[in-house]
Parts: C-alpha cells; sequence; structure tokens
C-alpha cells in the first residue's frame, strides 16, 4: 500500500484534512469511448521509488488500494492539488488478456513540490496518459 511508504517523512495532516478529504465526491469517467484530453496543468503520476544503495539499485511500486488515503497525506503535507485521476487495477480487460495497473494522476497549483513528491515516488509528467481500460476512471476536483 502506498500509505506505507510515506512513514519516514513528517506530514502535517490533522483529522480534519483526512474527514474532508474522504467526504469530496469522485465523479466517474469513461476515458475509453470518450474523447477525453487533460486539461493544461502540472502533473504528478505515482509511478513508485527507485532505492539506491552502495551495492544495488531497486525499484519499488505500492499498489494503491486507497486512493483518498494518499490523496489526504498529499493535502496534508500541504501540497495544493487541484485535480485527482485514479483507474483501479483490472486482473482483465474484457476481450484483453492483460493486467492493468492502477493509475494515479495529480495535477497541482505549482512545482515547488517536486522533491516531495519524487520522494514519494511521484514522477513529473509532461504529457500524462490514463492507459489501457479506461472504462471507469475516477475523477475529483478541488
Amino acid at each position: 500500500m502506498l500509505l506505507f511508504s510515506f512513514v519516514n517523512i513528517s506530514t502535517q495532516l490533522d483529522a480534519q484534512t483526512v474527514f474532508q478529504t474522504f467526504n469530496e465526491e469522485w465523479s466517474f469517467e469513461n476515458w475509453h469511448t470518450e474523447d477525453r484530453s487533460f486539461p493544461q496543468g502540472i502533473y504528478y503520476e505515482y509511478i513508485g521509488k527507485i532505492i539506491t544503495t552502495d551495492s544495488s539499485t531497486s525499484f519499488i511500486h505500492y499498489s494503491i488500494r486507497n486512493a483518498d488515503m494518499t490523496i489526504g497525506f498529499l493535502i496534508g503535507k500541504g501540497i495544493e492539488i487541484k485535480e485527482v485521476w485514479f483507474k483501479r487495477y483490472q486482473s482483465s480487460c474484457g476481450p484483453l488478456d492483460v493486467v492493468v495497473d492502477e493509475v494515479l494522476i495529480i495535477r497541482i497549483s505549482s512545482r515547488k513540490w517536486h522533491d516531495d513528491l519524487e520522494s514519494l515516488g511521484f514522477a513529473y509528467q509532461d504529457e500524462p496518459k490514463i492507459g489501457l481500460c479506461a472504462y471507469s476512471v475516477r475523477h475529483r476536483k478541488y
């Protein structure tokens, strides 16, 4: 779970912020059949973390099981999120025999949080993409 990768980073997260995040409504969008695109902005996508030690380099990708907790954590850190898109993991996609990983994309107000987001496994995206099998993408504006 992504939240556990945040354990070593201090946060100003409070109960009111988490409660407010959970009460925000998600809209559901079909990016597969509808002509949709991301508005202009500054985007980051959760991709995982690269851990480098003296002897090795490893890549860690925690599955995002609860987007609300992840977003609440980011907001609690003071990151000004404008919009969020979340596509859940899928073990199959209609007639396609593929596994579809989850996608979490955030649009933020400034790149001043670049280092914080990067340390949490987010990568800056010039042109974000929602990926395959985007029949039910959760979207939230702040």
